[in-house]
């Protein structure tokens, strides 16, 4: 007689070689993103280095930190390959994620910021995904939402708003 499985026979089951191939090839491309991360990210170091050595500010400091802390955290997710596939994951989208916000609170909805805080739900997808894209996106949703009213409260400078304040008449202008 033929029984349907049962939730405990199906968890016995071996896993398909589709979901081993589709896990290696996860694992490879994180350890390409990661390693793109390191290297640009040093270049990034470098000009930094540069800019702090000539311009003799402290102005950036706070942004500089957070961008050193996130690619130190980066280096060590991909240097060492023995931490859990998650934890390195999630190490690479936490530091797109402050990038993304740094960059969103320090230049405005004009920069890059914005596509950098659309991007965890993406890599999350990819590397993790259905329901980490899905709380991911809701993550970044929030954050927009957070800084929006952050803004309407004015705790944010006037670099945010994407069109000039001088009235309807410059917005149709654009059009």
């Amino acid at each position: 007689m033929n029984t349907p499985p049962t939730l405990s026979t199906q968890r016995a089951q071996p896993t398909s070689k589709w979901n081993i191939e589709v896990n290696r090839a996860r694992v490879t491309l994180l350890n390409h993103l990661l390693l793109a991360a390191v290297a640009i990210g040093f270049v990034g170091l470098v000009c930094l280095l540069v800019a702090f050595m000539t311009s003799q500010t402290t102005q950036r400091l706070v942004p500089a930190s957070i961008f050193v802390f996130g690619w130190l955290a980066t280096l060590i997710a991909w240097v060492w390959r023995n931490i859990r596939y998650h934890t390195r994951t999630l190490t690479l989208l936490l530091a797109v994620y402050v990038l993304g916000i740094t960059l969103f609170v320090q230049e405005g909805a004009r920069s890059s910021g914005l596509v950098w805080l659309s991007l965890p739900p993406v890599l999350a997808f990819v590397l993790l995904g259905t329901r980490a894209m899905i709380f991911s996106g809701a993550v970044s949703i929030l954050t927009f939402g957070l800084l929006s009213l952050a803004r309407a409260a004015g705790r944010l400078s006037e670099q945010w708003l994407v069109l000039p304040t001088v009235g309807a008449s410059a917005a149709l202008s654009l059009v």
